[in-house]
């Protein structure tokens, strides 16, 4: 697994698990603030990986970041830690190939990333939508709370 790369300010001491429900954001300001780090991409890789202290099945993903709305800039890819929808029952979108997608991240003290709710966001020129169709914003949207 990688590290943050930076991404993290501040103590990063707090327990934070991607197992435990996720919260629900409706709408760009709550995603935005409740996120460590914000990046869009495609993915270059992914594997299946299982805990065997809890033996939960996950779904690591590198992705190529492209742009970063929120954290440290000068990265070129995140790895991605989601629960497998084929193991877990999960609302979690799996991420596909030659899609760009934007996440709302933050991390645990072991260095991994997961989203911070059960969505996936599928960029589209502009716009964004959730895998969920609940949310949908735009990339101007998004870098304005950015600026």
């Amino acid at each position: 697994m990688t590290d943050f790369n930076g991404f993290l300010d501040g103590d990063s001491s707090e327990n934070v698990s991607p197992l435990v429900d996720s919260p629900y954001y409706n709408n760009l300001n709550e995603f935005y603030n409740h996120a460590q780090i914000i990046v869009s991409g495609t993915m270059l890789n992914q594997e299946k990986e299982m805990d065997s202290g809890t033996e939960i099945s996950y779904i690591i993903t590198e992705l190529s970041v492209s742009n970063v709305y929120k954290g440290d800039s000068l990265v070129e890819s995140v790895f991605i830690r989601q629960l497998d929808p084929d193991k877990v029952a999960t609302n979690t979108g799996v991420i596909e190939e030659n899609k760009e997608y934007l996440f709302f991240l933050e991390g645990d003290p072991q260095g991994q990333l997961f989203p911070i709710s059960e969505q996936v966001f599928v960029i589209n020129d502009d716009s964004v939508s959730s895998n969920q169709g609940d949310v949908s914003f735009t990339l101007g949207e998004l870098g304005d709370l950015s600026k």
